[in-house]
């Protein structure tokens, strides 16, 4: 038998060689590194997110309060009670500090958060300012940190530029410049949150210690989203989406998952419900709230919300001009026949099917789809209508989808893939994927100026109503609420009486345009009169009123007062006292209709019962300087010169700069022939007229 050669002894082994299979398989396996894997880069890129949204809106700190902070903050009775408010806040609805309504939402969040920040700083909108951008950095932080969680397996390119498209884009200048769309940022901040709850419970449902207080804080954060703003409630349905999306599906944990949530959304909706008198607003909305509302049928109705829909697209992909407005008739009733409309239809429908039929195949892109679609769905006016016909604001979370899925198709064209890193540092970014970088970072410079320019718009109302015409043209609320500003802040503080007159006339003109688009616009013809009241043009300030008058739903108190008070100016007597009789009965306590009263029957020299009316007046408001001047020229008409000069003296101690009250004064006492004081008094009317005088 053969005997076999011994093997000869290698004291220097060479390495083993590598195999062609080998050599693909392990550089692969170097690269593909978890997100999770990534904590270092994750911070520092977390870090950076945080920083770059609280530069991007800094200059907001310094804004004033706009559009709807008045209401909701400034004039709202509750917030200025601060802590005391507190209680009723939780209570009523969100409208009810301002109005006293108790209907269609239910928003207790930041109505809370806003009365201790006025309890702690009252009245000072930079403070509220700066907690807005502080809360959009820190959701833009843990929005990146949800997207990497949930996005484990992908390349945290992508949750990085996503999170990145989303803090920059300047659809969301609206929610971080406007103090009142707190509301927005507080839903999505603890959507978020509980997001990440879900997600460690999911992910980590043997192996973690604190799952219960994962649960915990999930639920809760999910109810005060829900507290914060009412569309939270879609996330019943997106938060399943995530684990349908990106984890193995597990039938048990998504039963106990849409469960819990069911069973949240229900408490929420139950306490809503005991709560506010009326749980929708469309049976009291006009079209100069929502543009639906003037649609002849449902057919125009749902065309026009899918056709907006679509518009609401065009501004995620081209957010110019952005504008806080878009009601009637900045967007008109289609139907669909209409181009707009059909394109819209067209486009929803394939991206549904789309994301349907690639569910599997290509989850970022249908996720994306989805979430934009669900996030959209309860304020798209197609399930119900809402009282608006567009808002940027509204766009604030669905953008999320669009975010998403714009990184991930960016990531293609340039041929990163989407599902390994090929990075392990943030120098590493530019320097493996300069040609996506560029692109990234010539999106984010031309949404940083369109952000930064955007919400230089919303530093005060002046400069938002001018913006407001200009984009929206063709919105009867624009060019209201332009005209408003003129004729209630600039005109009532301009000096000059040829620059007041002027801005008078321009408020006018823009009052006009309003109602020559919405004929029916009572509070614009109601302020246009005030307006010509002022420029002492009684006859068109009459019929502005008149107008009103009959297009209120409900006699208006004051509108019947004003009225009242120029046909007695007019010496139109008997038509003022028909008019405030009515006023009063409206109204009983409205001293200033007293006031007129009185007036109207001296005019008709009918004195005694002119007295009465005076002396109601100061009785409903003891430091009325007018009343008591008319009481004593009332007096005076009678010869009741003693009363008339007591009356007088009340009015001038009262008011120490009306130079015609020192004259009456004067003239009395030369009735009663004092003309010692009768010429002191006509030298302190002189005085006083030139002080005036001086200081105008």
């Amino acid at each position: 038998m053969a005997q076999k050669t011994p093997a000869k002894k290698e004291y220097f082994p060479r390495s083993p060689r590598k195999s062609p299979a080998n050599a693909v398989i392990e550089p692969a396996l170097k690269s593909a590194i978890k997100v999770s894997d990534l904590p270092g880069l994750k911070k520092q890129l977390g870090i950076l997110i945080a920083i770059v949204s609280f530069l991007l809106y800094a200059q907001s700190i310094s804004f004033r309060y706009t559009l709807d902070d008045g209401t909701v903050i400034k004039e709202n009775k509750v917030i200025k009670k601060g802590f005391a408010g507190i209680p009723t806040i939780i209570k009523t609805g969100y409208w009810y500090g301002f109005n006293d309504s108790n209907d269609a939402a239910y928003r207790p969040v930041s109505l809370v958060m806003f009365a201790i920040e006025w309890q702690c700083f009252p009245d000072n909108p930079y403070v509220n300012h700066l907690l807005n951008v502080i809360l959009y950095a820190l959701t833009c932080f843990l929005l990146f940190q949800l997207l990497c969680k949930l996005l484990n397996e992908y390349n945290v390119l992508l949750p990085f530029a996503a999170t990145m498209l989303f803090a920059f884009h300047p659809i969301h200048t609206e929610v971080v410049s406007s103090i009142k769309s707190r509301d927005e940022i507080m839903c999505l901040l603890f959507l978020v949150i509980s997001g990440l709850s879900l997600l460690k419970i999911w992910d980590n449902q043997n192996a973690n210690r604190n799952l219960p207080l994962h649960a915990i804080i999930a639920a809760v954060c999910f109810m005060l989203a829900l507290l914060s703003k009412e569309t939270a409630i879609t996330f019943v349905l997106v938060f399943p989406l995530m684990f349908l999306s990106f984890r193995k599906i597990d039938k048990k944990k998504l039963f106990y998952l849409g469960g819990s949530l069911i069973l949240m959304a229900g408490i929420y909706l139950f306490m809503r419900s005991q709560i506010l008198e009326t749980v929708t607003t469309a049976r009291k909305l006009l079209p100069i709230d929502n543009t639906l509302m003037d649609a002849k049928d449902a057919s125009g109705r749902y065309a026009t919300a899918i056709m907006i829909m679509g518009r609401y697209v065009g501004l995620l992909f081209f957010p110019h001009p952005l504008s806080y407005d878009y009601s009637f008739k900045q967007i008109s009733i289609v139907g669909f026949g209409d181009a707009s409309a059909l394109f819209s239809v067209l486009l929803f429908v394939g991206l549904f099917i789309f994301a349907i039929i690639r569910f599997r195949q290509n989850p970022i892109t249908s996720f994306s789809i989805f979430f934009f679609l669900f996030t959209m769905a309860i304020v798209s006016n197609i399930f119900l209508i809402i009282g608006a016909t567009l808002a940027e604001r509204l766009l604030y979370i669905p953008s999320i989808g669009f975010s998403l899925i714009i990184a991930a198709g960016l990531m293609k064209l340039m041929k990163v893939d989407l599902k390994k890193n090929t990075i392990t540092s943030f120098s590493g970014i530019y320097s493996k994927h300069s040609s996506l970088t560029l692109i990234v970072v010539v999106i984010l410079l031309a949404y940083s100026v369109k952000t930064i320019s955007r919400s230089a718009d919303w530093k005060d109302n002046i400069a938002l109503f001018e913006s407001g015409v200009k984009a929206s043209p063709n919105s009867a609320r624009t060019h209201y609420n332009y005209a408003s500003m003129l004729l209630l802040n600039l005109a009532a503080d301009e000096k000059d009486k040829e620059k007041k007159n002027s801005l008078l006339r321009k408020s006018i003109g823009e009052f006009q345009k309003a109602v020559s688009i919405f004929q029916i616009y009572p509070d614009a013809y109601l302020n246009m009169a005030l307006a010509y009241t002022y420029l002492e043009d009684n006859t068109s300030a009459i019929a502005a009123y008149e107008m009103a008058k009959k297009m209120y739903p409900k006699p208006n108190a004051k509108v019947y007062n004003n009225l009242g008070f120029l046909y007695g100016k007019t010496g139109q007597f008997d038509k003022a006292i028909e008019l405030l009789t009515v006023a009063i009965k409206i109204t009983p306590d409205f001293e200033e209709a007293y006031n007129n009263m009185g007036n109207a029957l001296s005019g008709k020299q009918r004195y005694e019962e002119s007295i009465p009316q005076f002396q109601k007046a100061i009785e409903l408001n003891p430091r009325y300087a007018e009343a008591y001047k008319n009481l004593g020229s009332t007096y005076g008409n009678m010869t009741r010169y003693d009363s008339a000069l007591i009356c007088f003296k009340k009015s001038v101690e009262l008011n120490e700069k009306d130079e015609q009250t020192y004259a009456f004064i004067g003239m009395t006492y030369n009735m009663t022939h004092d003309s010692i004081n009768g010429k002191r008094y006509m030298r302190m009317a002189d005085s006083v007229a030139k002080l005036s005088n001086n200081k105008k």
